[in-house]
């Protein structure tokens, strides 16, 4: 039946099909209509392709409902045909059946023309190009494939649905395709790349039905000239329509969401030369509030390291230069914390947990947990999602860093201990050859000449030793000591 859109009533009845009609499309060139050689193409259940003659001219009278003839029919699959597509030229017709194929028809006769093969369960939806020559066909083996109508062969897959593939629509002038499919799901493509661009998550059940409808809307200008200028828009809108019993109206957001997206690095470009300014001018409170709104976790880290090594406090004679780890060191980050609000202390919380995982880092985490503990309330701290986030990370990692700081002052005990022993070392020994008459008290070390190294012994003399001149003698002897091996001099024990 052709139905007409202005007067919302029946002009013409079209009979001959045996059985469900799957399919109708219309000749989409104008100038089919101009010269009165408009037609439509139709396909059904009954496997069989009809073409009719579609006189415009003639429906003038609404009131007469005419009857339109067949000009072609042919038997086109083997199965039910599912869809039904004409060029924008009007030269050519393309059908898609349950039989996996997808056959293209000349327009005029319906002659076959050739024949795509290549999915592999039915073919639900085949649509041609507004702008190149090139077709796209949906299956129900969750793909779509793009064909050239020119040599017949396949150019891409397009794969991400998880479901069957039941509707595809050409936009952007040709250089985005949209896809529905059997979950629900509508997704963007891009022909160039086969990439999704966006997944539209509406509908509550199968989208059968995709229309796309270029919209012009006409703006009036500025008025500064005589006779106000008007500007032509073009607004993308497409509707889909499913089994869930809703047709959706979508609207095109793109330019909006780049002009957002340009006005948001604007945005983030000024902040970062504000923080660049404070920073140099020492204004730390305003630094530290716009690197929290930039989200830039590691110059906030900078931000209160320079804090706590810059901010002096109260003066303080018994603290060296350089010093961090003063009375006051804990309490210098009060009043930057106090002035935080709610959202940049939950920052805080999540930033802390990486923060605290680095051994780099953990005398500031641990200052600013021990500020955040003491400045900001405990009703208003544990209302911060980020607390429970990051609470068993930051316990964890705190205990590992007090461990660590154990190890390091246990080591400081044994350098305290060779630092001691260090200093019971006698003073440096003269050069021995230029001592010639000199006497020394002889300690306990036995001193090697040649080397002049001063070296402990694994002996202890049991009396007084006596003065020996170095320069006369080169044995040792103790007094009034018992003969043991320890008292013969030394070049008799060199003999035994």
């Amino acid at each position: 039946m052709v139905w007409s859109v202005a007067d919302r009533v029946c002009v013409a009845v079209a009979e001959g099909h045996t059985d469900a009609v799957g399919s109708v499309v219309l000749s989409r060139s104008r100038a089919s209509y101009t010269s009165r050689a408009a037609f439509f193409v139709s396909g059904g259940a009954d496997k069989i392709l009809k073409r009719w003659q579609l006189p415009v001219h003639s429906f003038d009278h609404p009131d007469y409902c005419m009857k339109l003839t067949c000009t072609h029919s042919v038997r086109a699959h083997e199965k039910d045909i599912n869809s039904v597509a004409v060029s924008p030229n009007d030269s050519m017709v393309a059908s898609a059946s349950q039989d996996k194929t997808i056959r293209l028809w000349g327009a005029t006769s319906l002659s076959p023309l050739a024949t795509l093969t290549g999915h592999k369960r039915g073919v639900w939806k085949v649509v041609f190009s507004p702008i190149d020559k090139v077709l796209v066909s949906c299956s129900g083996d969750r793909t779509m494939k793009l064909w050239s109508v020119v040599d017949y062969s396949q150019l891409r897959t397009f794969e991400g649905h998880t479901a069957s593939v039941l509707s595809a629509q050409f936009v952007n002038k040709g250089t985005q395709l949209l896809s529905s499919s059997a979950d629900g799901l509508i997704r963007l493509w891009t022909l160039r790349s086969g990439e999704c661009e966006s997944t539209m998550d509406m509908h509550e059940d199968r989208v059968w039905a995709l229309e796309y409808l270029p919209v012009e809307s006409t703006e009036a200008g500025d008025g500064s000239e005589v006779g106000q200028s008007r500007q032509q828009q073009h607004e993308h809108v497409f509707f889909s329509g499913g089994s869930d019993s809703r047709v959706i109206v979508w609207r095109d957001v793109t330019e909006e969401e780049e002009l957002q997206r340009l006005a948001a690095v604007e945005e983030d470009l000024l902040m970062e030369q504000q923080l660049q300014n404070d920073l140099r001018n020492r204004r730390f409170d305003s630094a530290l509030n716009v690197a929290l709104n930039l989200g830039h976790s590691l110059k906030v880290l900078n931000i209160l390291t320079v804090i706590l090594e810059e901010e002096r406090g109260a003066p303080d004679e018994s603290r060296e230069e350089g010093d961090l780890f003063s009375a006051d060191w804990s309490l210098r980050l009060d009043s930057y914390v106090s002035a935080l609000s709610d959202e940049q202390v939950d920052k805080l919380l999540r930033y802390l947990k990486d923060w605290v995982s680095n051994s780099r880092h953990c005398y500031s985490s641990q200052v600013l947990m021990n500020s955040l503990l003491r400045v900001v309330k405990v009703d208003r701290l544990v209302k911060h999602p980020g607390l429970k986030e990051s609470l068993d990370a930051l316990i964890s990692y705190s205990e590992r860093h007090f461990q660590r700081l154990d190890r390091l002052q246990q080591a400081t005990y044994m350098l305290e201990y060779f630092t001691s022993q260090i200093s019971l070392l006698p003073p440096p020994i003269a050069d021995l050859s230029s001592a010639s008459t000199r006497s020394i008290d002889i300690l306990p070390y036995s001193v090697v000449a040649s080397q002049r190294i001063a070296m402990p012994v694994l002996f202890k003399p049991t009396t007084n030793v006596s003065k020996v001149d170095i320069g006369q003698k080169s044995s040792i002897r103790a007094v009034d000591s018992p003969r043991d091996s320890s008292s013969v001099p030394l070049k008799k024990r060199k003999a035994r």
